[in-house]
């Protein structure tokens, strides 16, 4: 940068000065930004480079975990599906009050409870608390069918007394 005006305005000439050194302190200030900027990247780009290829390991083995389990979650869910479209298919055949109806439900709900025990046995990497949900669930359920099973009972024993009745 060069001075174009006459060397002996000194008014002029001051002024040029401090101009031309807020213009450079500019550029140093900007300059130096940009260098902090860049160094700041820079340290970022290594710290990822030296990550602990174990640390890396264990992502890449918890993330092939978390996809068990997610093909585990979706094969149960398939085959409760498949269950309970068997189920529509007999509550849909049968005649409600028919003993063998309430036989083909029975049946079916056995049939369920054993995959919902397979499952719940096969799902060995869903955490703890799950599985207990899961098996608590699975108790709760084979509880009611035993209930279920007693009443069917119960009604064909007072079925057969009334027809010995008459």
């Amino acid at each position: 940068l060069k001075f174009t005006g006459s060397k002996n305005d000194r008014q002029a000439l001051s002024k040029w000065n401090k101009g031309k050194e807020k213009a450079e302190e500019a550029i140093k200030a900007s300059v130096d930004a940009y260098v902090e900027k860049r160094r700041e990247e820079i340290r970022e780009k290594q710290a990822f480079l030296k990550m602990d290829t174990r640390k890396m390991k264990s992502q890449m083995n918890n993330a092939a975990q978390q996809i068990e389990r997610a093909n585990v979650h979706v094969q149960a869910c398939e085959n409760v599906s498949k269950a309970l479209r068997i189920r529509k298919q007999i509550i849909l055949e049968s005649n409600v009050n028919d003993w063998e109806y309430t036989n083909k439900l029975s049946e079916f709900e056995r049939v369920f409870l054993h995959i919902e025990k397979a499952k719940s046995e096969s799902a060995e990497t869903v955490p703890d608390r799950e599985k207990l949900k899961k098996l608590v669930r699975a108790e709760a359920e084979e509880e009611r069918v035993r209930i279920n099973e007693e009443k069917v009972r119960i009604k064909k024993v007072k079925a057969e007394e009334a027809a010995q009745e008459r």
